[in-house]
C-alpha cells in the first residue's frame, strides 16, 4: 500500500479496535456505535481498499458457530461488521482492547477497597461477541428500561462466592432503581461447547434476577437448551417427550426449569433459573429498532466536521 492507502487502513482497523473496546468511536466530531454496523466505516474507503485490506489480513469478515462448524458471515442481525484480522492483531495493543479494570484483590464484599489492582475485562478479540452483548446491554436499557445497566462483571463483586468461582465475569448485568440485581445475561456464540456454558449457567445461577442469554438464531437456541439439558439437568422418568428430546422452545425451556442438579453439588444455593429468556440477535435488533430507531438511522459521512480540516 501507498501512504494514503497505509493511513486510510490503519484508521479503519483503530476505529473497529476502539468499538471492540468502547463500544463507540468518534471520527471527527461524529460518534459510531457499534450496534449500527461497519457500513458507515467501508464509506470512508473504497472498495478496492477493502479488498486489499481483506487480502493482507489486516481485516476479515466475522465467523460464527454452526454447531462445531465456523461460518463467515458478513451480516449480523442484518448489520455490515468486520473484525480484526492476524496483521492487525500483531500490532494492536490488546490490553487497550480488553480494558483494564480495578477491582478488589479478595473475593467477597468485605475486601478492602484500597486492596486492589488492575484485572484484565473479558477478552473481546471476536466482534460478533462483542456485538451481542452491545445489544444486549441496549436492550436492557432502552426496551426494559433499567437505568444501570454494567458489562463484564466479576462474580466476586456480585455476591459472596468461593475463591474458586469469584473470577468469573458474567456479560451483563442489569440493576433496578434499588440499586438489586433484576437480571443477568450471558452471549454465547458456541453454546454446544458445554464446559463454557455450564461454566456461565453455573455463575448466572448464584445471582438473583432473570437468567437471560443471547444467541445467534434459532438452531443456536436449541443447542444451548439442548446442552443444559445434557450436562445441568437429571431427567426424571415418566414426563412426556422427555426422551424425545424436544427441542420447541416452550417445552425445552419449561424442562429446563423444573429440574436442577449439579453433579458434584458445587452449588450452595440456587437463586434464579437456568434460563428464564433466550434471544436471538435478529430478536434484540427487531426490539431495538421498534423501540430506538435513532440508533439504527445512518450517518452522512459528509457532515463530518474534521479537526483541522481547515489546514
Amino acid at each position: 500500500m501507498d501512504d494514503a492507502q497505509t493511513a486510510c487502513a490503519v484508521f479503519f482497523v483503530e476505529s473497529i479496535a476502539e468499538q471492540m473496546a468502547h463500544d463507540k468511536t468518534t471520527i471527527g466530531d461524529v460518534t459510531f456505535d457499534l450496534i449500527a454496523g461497519h457500513h458507515h466505516l467501508n464509506q470512508f474507503v473504497s472498495r478496492r481498499l477493502l479488498e486489499q485490506m481483506e487480502a493482507l489480513e489486516v481485516i476479515k469478515p466475522p465467523t460464527i458457530m454452526d454447531r462445531w462448524t465456523r461460518k463467515t458471515k458478513q451480516q449480523i442481525a442484518r448489520r455490515t461488521l468486520w473484525d480484526l484480522g492476524s496483521t492487525s492483531k500483531e500490532f494492536l495493543d490488546f490490553t487497550y482492547i480488553r480494558g483494564y479494570e480495578r477491582v478488589k484483590r479478595n473475593a467477597g464484599p468485605h475486601a478492602q477497597t484500597s486492596d486492589s489492582r488492575d484485572q484484565h475485562g473479558d477478552p473481546n478479540e471476536s466482534i460478533v461477541h462483542r456485538y451481542f452483548v452491545r445489544a444486549g446491554e441496549l436492550f436492557y436499557r432502552h426496551v426494559r428500561g433499567y437505568e444501570d445497566v454494567r458489562t463484564y462483571v466479576r462474580l466476586g463483586d456480585l455476591t459472596d462466592v468461593d475463591s474458586s468461582v469469584a473470577n468469573r465475569r458474567l456479560d451483563i448485568v442489569a440493576y433496578d432503581t434499588n440499586g438489586s440485581i433484576t437480571a443477568t445475561a450471558e452471549a454465547e456464540r458456541h453454546p454446544v461447547e458445554s464446559t463454557g456454558v455450564v461454566r456461565d449457567a453455573e455463575a448466572m445461577a448464584l445471582v438473583p434476577g432473570d437468567t437471560d442469554w443471547i444467541v445467534y438464531a434459532k438452531p443456536q437456541l436449541n443447542d444451548l437448551l439442548n446442552t443444559l439439558d445434557q450436562h445441568l439437568i437429571t431427567r426424571p422418568d415418566g414426563i412426556p417427550g422427555w426422551s424425545k428430546r424436544r427441542t420447541g422452545k416452550p417445552d425445552a425451556m419449561d424442562r429446563l426449569r423444573r429440574v436442577w442438579n449439579h453433579p458434584d453439588g458445587s452449588i450452595p444455593r440456587l437463586e434464579s433459573e437456568i434460563v428464564t429468556e433466550v434471544y436471538s440477535i435478529d430478536n434484540l435488533r427487531a426490539l431495538l429498532k421498534e423501540n430506538v430507531p435513532y440508533i439504527y438511522e445512518p450517518v452522512d459521512p459528509g457532515g463530518i466536521t474534521w479537526v483541522g480540516a481547515d489546514n
